[in-house]
């Protein structure tokens, strides 16, 4: 499908295993020893596919991966056109 839509078939295992909290307040709760590793965004959509939350959200455990990380939470999430956009924090959990 292209840059603009990563599928869960694309992602290594390691990467599959990444957890997603959908809050900094989950991932506190639910995150022990909690370490961010920085600020990550990914974006799905093409100008003829329109944008999921499953496939940015594939898109930033590949992000999250190359940072060494094993989490991330979600801090924005925006739709504009075909456009599907996600700022987060990734994490390193005990």
């Amino acid at each position: 499908m292209g840059p603009g839509h990563v599928r869960e078939d694309d992602l290594t295992p390691n990467e599959k295993s990444i957890v997603q909290f959908d809050s900094k307040s989950d991932a506190k709760n639910e995150c022990k020893g909690m370490k961010e590793l920085g600020t990550i965004e990914a974006h799905s959509g093409t100008a003829f596919k329109m944008g999921t939350l499953e496939a940015t959200a594939n898109a930033l455990k590949q992000k999250v991966a190359q940072k060494g990380g094993n989490a991330f939470y979600i801090i924005d999430h925006s739709k504009n056109g075909m456009d599907d956009a996600v700022i987060a924090k990734a994490l390193q959990c005990n």
